[in-house]
């Protein structure tokens, strides 16, 4: 058994937009509806719509495809805010093509920057990394197949084939049981506060790392204690 544990989420912290995720947002905004809008504007209206979507609570069990409608009617709202002559069904569908584009496709993407000395201090250390997103299989694994780093990764862990997303604590509780580890030899990095802080420690996760490299959460309220990071390296001087 490795001494210790990482989960870490994987868009956004193990993969990254070139020009941040609100850029990315942007293009596939106008690439698919047409929609010109500032980076500025569909920041908080989205994380509005998603914050307003997530507290609705959680879900008995969670069917495949189901993360693709929920990610989808947020990218929907979103769009409707934008542009309210655009129909339901419409913007259901182009905001499903929005999470196809985020989830899947890895030419909007880079590997994060220091992801290699992060694995490989990891293993120099006896540390265990694993994956554990809000993804579809199809879709993580063809990241990672792309970018050739899946032997980064001792497991990967989805939401759609637990039957449970983030932050339910249940997801975590998988996760946990699955690694072997003890609850306070496992840390948790990931970029979102409510998703993979509060998550984290729902699930019995005592070591959380926000991983925060453009200060997006500087001003951010988060409900647990967490250690903020704008480096994945920075993690090992705290676990």
């Amino acid at each position: 058994m490795a001494q210790k544990a990482i989960l870490s989420d994987a868009m956004f912290t193990v993969v990254r937009a070139p020009l941040g995720r609100w850029v990315l947002y942007q293009e596939l905004i106008l690439n698919l509806s047409g929609i010109r809008a500032d980076p500025a504007v569909i920041e908080p209206i989205y994380k509005e719509e998603r914050h307003a979507a997530e507290s609705k609570g959680q879900v008995a069990f969670l069917r495949s495809g189901d993360y693709r409608r929920h990610w989808g009617a947020i990218n929907a709202r979103l769009l409707r805010r934008l542009d309210s002559s655009i129909s339901k069904t419409k913007a259901q569908k182009i905001g499903e093509q929005i999470f196809f584009e985020v989830m899947f496709n890895p030419e909007n993407y880079l590997l994060q920057r220091e992801l290699g000395e992060f694995a490989q201090a990891a293993r120099e250390r006896d540390y265990a990394l694993y994956l554990a997103t809000n993804q579809e299989v199809k879709g993580i694994v063809g990241i990672l197949d792309h970018f050739q780093i899946r032997h980064f990764f001792r497991d990967i862990f989805v939401s759609d084939e637990i039957g449970f997303k983030k932050p339910d604590s249940r997801f975590f509780e998988h996760c946990v049981g699955a690694t072997g580890c003890p609850p306070n030899r496992i840390a948790f990095l990931g970029n979102n506060p409510r998703n993979d802080m509060e998550g984290a420690a729902a699930g019995g996760i005592s070591h959380r790392f926000l991983f925060d490299p453009d200060g997006e959460h500087l001003d951010t309220k988060c409900a647990v204690s967490c250690v903020q990071i704008g480096s994945l390296l920075e993690l090992f001087e705290h676990f």
